[in-house]
């Protein structure tokens, strides 16, 4: 059998300006739209079929191509049904690779990555926040009531007497308190102000997740300012509400809660750029690969950039142990007229 050159029509993804689509090089397409008289050189006479030299070192190979058909970038022309056809050339590693390897295309190895879904940045490369003590803000719906006790003992101990005692009178505890196996007794804060804000985020978890979550777990997200957890939860309102069939007017009540925590052990996200995957407004596919990774790692939580309010921060809190206090400070409303109209404060409370 004759042997073929590896920078010929059969090895199409060795050819100068050949984007991997299956296809001969173009200057070799000129065979076919004009095809050279039976006697013309490099032709086996009767065979219809090119020598195996002409192959290789054809005028219109690209080994011997003219330095404009060469150029990066460049455009080649060819007859296509009477209209120009113009090719794109891509720029050509430097240096000899060997035989047949001196067409390859320089490879964009970033853009490659991104372009099969893999995070730029890699959660285990973040810093690690040296512990303080924060306040941050969250506004929850006025609809979901505190669950009081969760605020009633002191520690795990006294909890589970007393829900097993209120169990037996209370068929609404369950719904109430919600799924307690998703969190451990030795996270929940028992004894602090607020500890039933604190655990409700992981004992009533959204199916369809969030932006760390898929579902399956909690996360307490929390704001820099109310004025980025109001914008955080007015997207995702305006969101939930454009799709309830026949709403065109509704007012809908919000708490303003005041949180303080401790960052212990966290990790920051916030020199992450908005670029990244991460921080993707509509696709959560990478972002929960990290909360994943920081669930199971023990990690208890992220600092990262607001996405629906840029220049602002963010927390994600993987449990809810790091909180030593949440407050209600403020009720707010929402108008929701076929769009969110208006964000109003309707009470502010004192904090302590």
């Amino acid at each position: 059998m004759r042997s073929r050159s590896a920078g010929g029509a059969e090895y199409p993804r060795q050819v100068a300006g050949f984007v991997r689509t299956g296809l001969p090089h173009p200057a070799h397409l000129t065979q076919h739209i004009h095809p050279r008289p039976a006697t013309g050189p490099g032709l086996v006479r009767g065979a219809g079929r090119r020598s195996i030299a002409t192959h290789q070192h054809g005028a219109e190979h690209p080994r011997r191509a003219s330095p404009d058909f060469r150029q990066p970038r460049k455009c080649l022309r060819l007859p296509r049904d009477g209209e120009p056809q113009r090719v794109l050339q891509w720029p050509h590693a430097a240096g000899h690779h060997g035989p047949g390897r001196h067409d390859l295309p320089v490879r964009d190895l970033s853009a490659h990555r991104r372009a099969a879904g893999r995070p730029v940045v890699r959660l285990g490369s973040l810093a690690i926040s040296s512990g303080e003590n924060l306040r941050a803000y969250r506004l929850v719906n006025s609809k979901f009531p505190p669950i009081a006790l969760f605020d009633d003992v002191a520690d795990a101990k006294d909890f589970e007497a007393l829900f097993q005692l209120q169990s037996l009178t209370n068929p609404r505890l369950q719904n109430e308190i919600g799924r307690l196996e998703l969190v451990a007794r030795d996270e929940i804060p028992f004894g602090i102000t607020g500890c039933a804000y604190a655990t409700a985020p992981f004992t009533h978890v959204n199916p369809e997740g969030s932006r760390f979550s898929d579902g399956s777990f909690g996360v307490l997200y929390l704001a820099d300012s109310m004025g980025t957890a109001i914008a955080e939860v007015r997207y995702h309102q305006a969101r939930y509400w454009s799709n309830v069939p026949g709403l065109s007017y509704e007012r809908f009540t919000f708490r303003g809660l005041t949180c303080r925590f401790n960052d212990t052990g966290m990790k920051d996200a916030t020199a992450v750029p908005l670029t990244d995957p991460i921080y993707a407004p509509e696709d959560y596919s990478h972002s929960r690969q990290w909360g994943h990774e920081l669930k199971r790692t023990g990690c208890p939580g992220l600092r990262y950039n607001s996405v629906r309010s840029p220049g602002n921060i963010c927390w994600a809190l993987m449990t809810p142990r790091p909180v030593t206090s949440i407050i209600q400070t403020g009720h707010y409303e929402m108008i929701w007229s076929n769009q969110i109209i208006g964000i109003n404060r309707i009470a502010t409370l004192e904090s302590r």
